[in-house]
């Protein structure tokens, strides 16, 4: 039986395809890699001549320690896991459909998956469940991008990217944004729709048609 720390990466895999109605055709675990050094990221290893790729993403040990010794997710812990494994989702999409995806845009994506994933997690995962609840939409989205410091030196890039991500955010979940009671169970049907044609995903026409 799966550990904890690949339930977590596989129920952030389900969460992204459910999402973005797209079907799951790999495990991400399987290009998973343990590092000893703590600075998460997406490997990409292309062909001399650009025809393929090998993807991967690298996780510290110290953060599947992290998840495993714990009852409870705690959030910095979700934050990494949801954002690498988002770069992995969007990137492995990119390169199926054939069409260019920049560093920014899966910067951008990862912080609206991030989102995302803390809104529901805990009603459709309550076995991995997350340490902590959220009041609203507003109070979520103060605690993931409030304060929140880079450790890099293309600061500047990541908060461009942060705080467009955040403008998208606030504009989905608009008609919502500080309501307390809202059923974090199933997608919210207007916030989806501007993220999909946000994102530009091929199945947005599936909402639309």
């Amino acid at each position: 039986m799966a550990g904890r720390f690949e339930r977590t990466i596989g129920s952030t895999w389900k969460f992204l395809h459910d999402f973005y109605l797209r079907k799951i055709e790999m495990n991400p675990n399987d290009f998973v890699v343990l590092a000893k050094h703590n600075s998460p990221r997406l490997i990409i290893d292309e062909s001399s001549d650009h025809a393929a790729a090998f993807v991967s993403i690298e996780f510290p040990e110290q953060l599947k320690s992290s998840v495993e010794k714990k009852k409870e997710i705690a959030p910095q812990d979700l934050s990494i896991i949801c954002e690498e494994t988002s770069h992995f989702f969007h990137f492995v999409h990119a390169a199926e459909h054939e069409y260019p995806i920049s560093v920014f845009e899966l910067e951008t994506r990862a912080e609206i998956d991030r989102f995302l994933c803390f809104l529901h997690w805990n009603d459709l995962f309550p076995d991995c469940r997350l340490s902590c609840q959220y009041e609203n939409c507003s109070d979520l989205c103060e605690t993931l991008f409030e304060n929140r410091t880079f450790r890099t030196s293309d600061e500047d890039f990541y908060r461009e990217a942060e705080s467009l991500a955040f403008h998208h955010i606030r504009n989905a979940f608009s008609h919502c944004w500080t309501n307390r009671w809202i059923n974090t169970a199933q997608f919210d049907p207007l916030a989806r729709r501007y993220i999909l044609k946000v994102v530009g995903t091929t199945t947005y026409q599936q909402l639309t048609a």
